[in-house]
C-alpha cells in the first residue's frame, strides 16, 4: 500500500491507525466507532542508561502490506533501528505488536527496556467500564474512574511488594499480565497483555486526565554492541463483545495454545495429594521420623523439606556445600532413612530445589566467578536483596547465580540427579525461579537478558531429566505464574497476595470480602492455562509471623477449611499443627473424600458478602462447603442448600435457610435425584 499520513489496518474487530512518521498511535476503533484507546500516544518507547547517546528518532520506512491487516515501520537514531511491525490475527483475533532495536556499531551504554503503551485504554464511556486485570492486587470490577484518579508512582527502583501505585505484579511468571478494560453494559472488552519466555514485562497502570495509559515494560537487557537485537516478543492486544467470560476465553485460546499449556501427565499422587511442609533444620530429621505415624494418621499424604544440605550462617537458603547435609538436620543416613521410612507408610517426598544463587561463602563462588550475576563493572550480588548489593562485603546470604550458563544449569541439574538417586526422593518444590536481573557483566558474551528467565528452561530440563529417574516426579513450583506451567505439576498460589489477604481476614479487617475473593479466584483461573494446579495455604515458612497471628484469631480454622476444600493441592505448615490434630485429622479426611468429585465454578449466592462457598460434584451429589469469614449470618440461599451436614462448626441447616457463625464453617451433602 506504500507509506503515508496515515497507516490504516483492519480486521472484523478493530480497525488500527498509526502515524508512521511519529511512530505513534493516532486511534484504535472497534467496528461499531467505539474508540478503544483515549489519546494519541508513542506506541513503543526506547529505554537506555544514563550513560548512552539521546535518541531522536527518525521515519525511515513503513508500509501497509497486501492483506492490510498488517504493517511494518522502521525508525533509525545513529547507529541504533527500531523496527515496530503490527498483524491482526484472523477475523476477530489480536492485535500483535512487536518491537526490535539493533546497534550496526557500537554504542555506549544498555539497552534497559523496551515500553510498549496503549494511551487512555477504554471500551466505552469511561464512566461506565470497570478495570479487571485477573491475579493482581486490584479488586475485581474495579470501577475505571477510580483507577484512574490514581497517577504511577514511577521508579527505577525494582517493584517489589508492596508494589509502588500503579505496578502490577510481573508477566508471565507471577501473573498472565492480563489488562481488560469492560463496558458491561454493551458487553464489549478490550485488553492487552505481554508473553515472552526471554524476559519479564512489568504491566503499569497511569491514571491522568481521567483515562488509565496501560504500560508493558519489557526487560529486555543488552549492552548496545554491534550486531546485538533485541526483540520485545510483542503486545497483544484484543477487542471482543460478548462479556468477559467469552472474553477471557478467547484470551486464553489466544495467548497460550502450546507455548504455556499445562503438563497432562501429573502423577495421581501429586494431584490429589495432601502436604505438610516441615523444616528439619530446626528439630532435626530424626524428630520428625518419629512423627511420621502421626502425619500419616492426620491425613498427610506429601512432605516437603525445607532445604536439608549444608548451609552458612544458618540461612538455609545460603548454601555452602550442595553435596553435605546440614548437621542440623543429620546424617545422609539419617535423611536416606527417613525417606524410607516415609515410603513405607505412603507417604510421598519433596525437596527444596535451589538455583537461585549459592551462600556468598561458597567455594564454588571463588571457584566458578563466572557463574555469578554481574552488574554494569562486573561485580557480583545478591538477587532480589537477598545478598549484598554491588561492591558491598558477604553478608551472610547469597550471590546470584546466572540461570542463562550452561554450566549453572548441568552442575544443578547433576547435583537434582545426585538428590533422587541418594535419597529416593519423589519431587522437587522449585524455589524462586521467576525473574532475575539481567547480566551486565562485562566479560558476558551472552545477551544480559538471557539470564531473566534462564530459570524456566532449567525448570523444564528438570522435569525431562528427573522423569528418566523417575516417571512420576512431580514439581512444585513457587513462583505462580503461567509461564511455569509446563514444566510444573502444580504452582503456589500468589504468596504476596495471600500475606495481605490472610492478614486481613485474621484481624477481622478485610482486604477483600469473601464474595471478592470468589471472584477473584474464578478471574484468575479463566485467565491461565486450562487444568493449572496451584497449592492453597494460609502461610509457609516464609510468612511464619502471619501464622503466628493465626493461632491467636478466631477466624484460624475457617481461614484453613476454605484453603483446604479449594481446587488444587491442600499445603499445610508444621506450626499449624500445633494442638490441632483432631482438626486436621477431620478436615483432611472430608478432604479424601472428595476423590472423584469435580469442583464447580458454581456460587451460592448468600447474604453475606463474607460468607465463602466451593461446590464439589460426583454424578448427582455435591459437597457444598460453606466458610464464614465475617459475623454470624443466616443464609438464605440460591439455589436453596437441602442436605446433610457432613462437618462443621457452628452451622446449622434450617429448612432452606443456613445458620453459620461468626468464624464457622461446614460441609454439605446434597442429592440432586
Amino acid at each position: 500500500m506504500g507509506t503515508g499520513a496515515v497507516l490504516t489496518i483492519r480486521n472484523q474487530a478493530m480497525t488500527v491507525r498509526v502515524d508512521p512518521q511519529t511512530g505513534s498511535w493516532i486511534d484504535v476503533r472497534a467496528t461499531d466507532g467505539t474508540p478503544l484507546l483515549g489519546r494519541a500516544g508513542p506506541i513503543v518507547e526506547v529505554v537506555l542508561s544514563a550513560e548512552a547517546p539521546d535518541v531522536a528518532w527518525r521515519g525511515l520506512e513503513a508500509a501497509v502490506h497486501e492483506d492490510e491487516a498488517s504493517l511494518t515501520m522502521a525508525f533509525t537514531s545513529g547507529a541504533l533501528r527500531l523496527d515496530v511491525a503490527m498483524q491482526l490475527d484472523r477475523d476477530w483475533g489480536p492485535l500483535a505488536i512487536t518491537a526490535s532495536v539493533t546497534a550496526f556499531e557500537d554504542v555506549p551504554g544498555r539497552l534497559l527496556a523496551l515500553h510498549h503503551h496503549m494511551p487512555g485504554m477504554q471500551a466505552g464511556p469511561v464512566d461506565e467500564c470497570l478495570l479487571q486485570a485477573p491475579g493482581q492486587y486490584l479488586a475485581p470490577g474495579t470501577p475505571y474512574q477510580a483507577q484512574a484518579a490514581l497517577a504511577l508512582a514511577d521508579t527505577t527502583a525494582e517493584p517489589l511488594p508492596p508494589y509502588p501505585e500503579g505496578w502490577l505484579e510481573p508477566c508471565p511468571d507471577q501473573t498472565s499480565g492480563l489488562v481488560a478494560v469492560e463496558h458491561r453494559a454493551s458487553g464489549r472488552v478490550v485488553s492487552a497483555w505481554q508473553h515472552s519466555r526471554h524476559a519479564t514485562s512489568f504491566p503499569t497502570l497511569d491514571g491522568r486526565d481521567g483515562l488509565i495509559d496501560v504500560c508493558f515494560r519489557y526487560q529486555g537487557g543488552a549492552w548496545l554492541r554491534a550486531g546485538t537485537r533485541v526483540s520485545s516478543d510483542g503486545m497483544h492486544v484484543l477487542a471482543s463483545n460478548g462479556g468477559l467470560d467469552a472474553h477471557l476465553a478467547l484470551f486464553r485460546d489466544c495467548a497460550y495454545r502450546d507455548a504455556m499449556r499445562a503438563p497432562n501427565d501429573s502423577p495421581s499422587w501429586f494431584t490429589g495429594g495432601r502436604l505438610l511442609q516441615i523444616m528439619p533444620s530446626v528439630q532435626g530429621i530424626a524428630h520428625w521420623a518419629a512423627q511420621l505415624p502421626r502425619l500419616v494418621g492426620l491425613g498427610f499424604t506429601v512432605l516437603y523439606l525445607t532445604p536439608v544440605w549444608a548451609c552458612q550462617d544458618g540461612n538455609i537458603y545460603a548454601l555452602s556445600e550442595h553435596y553435605a547435609i546440614n548437621p542440623q538436620v543429620g546424617t545422609v543416613a539419617e535423611v536416606r532413612a527417613f525417606v524410607d521410612r516415609a515410603h513405607e507408610l505412603g507417604l510421598k517426598v519433596l525437596f527444596d530445589f535451589i538455583p537461585q544463587g549459592l551462600g556468598d561463602q561458597s567455594r564454588l563462588a571463588a571457584e566458578h566467578p563466572a557463574w555469578l550475576v554481574g552488574d554494569a563493572q562486573g561485580r557480583p550480588f545478591g538477587s532480589h536483596g537477598w545478598g549484598p548489593k554491588p561492591g558491598e562485603l558477604p553478608n551472610g546470604h547469597t550471590l546470584s547465580l546466572d540461570w542463562g550458563q550452561a554450566e549453572v544449569q548441568e552442575f544443578m541439574l547433576e547435583w537434582a540427579g545426585w538428590n533422587v538417586d541418594t535419597f529416593d526422593i519423589d519431587g522437587f518444590r522449585t524455589d524462586a525461579l521467576h525473574w532475575k536481573e539481567p547480566n551486565f557483566s562485562p566479560t558476558r558474551s551472552q545477551p544480559a537478558w538471557l539470564t531473566m528467565f534462564g530459570g524456566v528452561r532449567l525448570g523444564e530440563r528438570l522435569r525431562d531429566e528427573m522423569r528418566v529417574l523417575k516417571s512420576d516426579f512431580a514439581l512444585l513450583g513457587e513462583v505462580w505464574g503461567p509461564l511455569f506451567a509446563p514444566a510444573h505439576d502444580a504452582v503456589y498460589a500468589n504468596s504476596w497476595l495471600a500475606k495481605r489477604l490472610n492478614a486481613g481476614w485474621l484481624r477481622g479487617e478485610p482486604v477483600l470480602t469473601a464474595a471478592q475473593w470468589q471472584d477473584w479466584c474464578a478471574l484468575d483461573r479463566a485467565s491461565r492455562p486450562k487444568g493449572a494446579m496451584r497449592a492453597n495455604f494460609t502461610g509457609n515458612h516464609d510468612s511464619r509471623p502471619l501464622l503466628r497471628q493465626a493461632a491467636a484469631s478466631p477466624w484460624r480454622d475457617a481461614l484453613s477449611v476454605m484453603y483446604v476444600f479449594m481446587p488444587g493441592l491442600p499445603f499445610v505448615f508444621e506450626s499449624e499443627l500445633e494442638g490441632r490434630d483432631e482438626f486436621w485429622r477431620a478436615a483432611l479426611a472430608e478432604r479424601a473424600c472428595l476423590a472423584g468429585f469435580v469442583p464447580l465454578d458454581e456460587t451460592i449466592a448468600a447474604t453475606s458478602v463474607m460468607v465463602w462457598s466451593q461446590v464439589w460434584r460426583s454424578g448427582s451429589e455435591r459437597r457444598v462447603v460453606l466458610v464464614n469469614l465475617g459475623d454470624a449470618v443466616v443464609i438464605h440461599s440460591e439455589p436453596a442448600i437441602h442436605g446433610q451436614l457432613r462437618w462443621g462448626q457452628g452451622i446449622t441447616l434450617d429448612g432452606q435457610d443456613v445458620r453459620i457463625a461468626r468464624a464457622g464453617w461446614g460441609v454439605v451433602t446434597i442429592s440432586d435425584s
